[in-house]
């Protein structure tokens, strides 16, 4: 834990397993970890291909981990807007 936050480790590259194993569990909707694959499965085809440098596949990991941290923490969030919302229906007058 660092700041009193959980920490996930996220492994990116052509050897790498895929997105939907590493974060199988998340609560991230699978449609959208499969997205997340192709994402990382193309900028490693790029690389590999000879198509793009290895600074433009490291920006472009860096980028892409960058939303997934906001597919988490959007996850995350969505349970207490449900129990909110949940809590303020309740104590509304019949």
């Amino acid at each position: 834990m660092l700041n009193g936050h959980k920490t996930m480790q996220i492994e990116l590259g052509a050897l790498a397993k895929p997105l939907t194993e590493q974060l199988a569990g998340s609560g991230i909707d699978h449609k959208k970890l499969q997205v997340f694959d192709l994402d990382a499965n193309a900028i490693s085809r790029l690389y590999v291909r000879g198509l793009i440098t290895e600074s433009q596949a490291t920006a472009a990991r860096k980028k892409l981990l960058r939303t997934i941290q906001g597919a988490v923490t959007q996850t995350l969030r969505e349970p207490l807007r449900n129990v909110a919302g949940t809590a303020e229906a309740s104590t509304t007058p019949a």
